[in-house]
């Protein structure tokens, strides 16, 4: 249903195997963000594969769909809601989808170049995060995520994207890595353990998915 409705938009399991430590779950795969899907077979898979683990719940994972939401914490202590305040105050913010958290906070979700960050940037208690369950989500202890607005998703801000683009010094602090030599490379691919012709579960060839699959094989090992 959340895929009909929103069918660019990627998600992935989440497995809520103590609930009372973890009560959103954590993800059920390594590598969720890149790996989400919105083709509703696939997710019917990883729920078969994963339910018996504890129960399912979903998240989308933002950069894959374009989305680069304010995680606002008005949460008890937290100064979220008076950040936001002070960013409506340098332009008006436009209505768009929101999302209202157990805990109280406010997701209101833009489309836009994503940039993870939890630095306080846009102000104390707003985030952005990489990854949030979706609307109408109910936690085991009856808590739910509710969709207060259900507007179309507007483009983020160019003021608040500028805030949010990583200085030259941060990324000058971040250099991209050496390429991989290719004697490690080969050493890589020998150490996985799919190694036979057509290993199973590593079968696709032909998608994005199939690809990306092997590649983070070759990068665990």
């Amino acid at each position: 249903a959340y895929l009909a409705k929103h069918p660019t938009r990627y998600l992935f399991p989440l497995v809520v195997t103590d609930p009372k430590v973890r009560p959103k779950g954590k993800p059920a795969f390594k590598n969720n963000l890149a790996l989400a899907s919105n083709d509703p077979a696939q997710l019917k898979r990883w729920y078969a594969e994963h339910r018996p683990r504890g129960p399912i719940l979903w998240a989308v994972s933002l950069k894959k769909s374009g989305l680069c939401p304010l995680d606002v914490d008005r949460g008890p202590g937290k100064v979220g809601q008076q950040s936001l305040d002070a960013l409506r105050k340098e332009q008006e913010l436009p209505k768009t989808e929101l999302v209202l958290s157990p805990s109280g906070g406010a997701h209101y979700v833009h489309k836009g170049e994503h940039h993870f960050n939890n630095t306080g940037k846009l102000g104390k208690d707003i985030d952005v995060p990489n990854y949030l369950l979706i609307a109408g989500t109910t936690l085991l202890d009856g808590r739910t995520y509710k969709l207060q607005v259900d507007a179309p998703v507007a483009t983020l801000p160019a003021f608040i994207a500028a805030k949010l683009k990583p200085t030259r010094t941060e990324r000058s602090n971040n250099p991209p890595s050496d390429p991989i030599p290719l004697d490690v490379y080969k050493r890589m691919l020998a150490a996985t353990p799919y190694t036979s012709d057509k290993p199973e579960g590593l079968t696709d060839r032909h998608s994005y998915g199939g690809w990306l699959n092997f590649a983070m094989e070759c990068h665990e090992a």
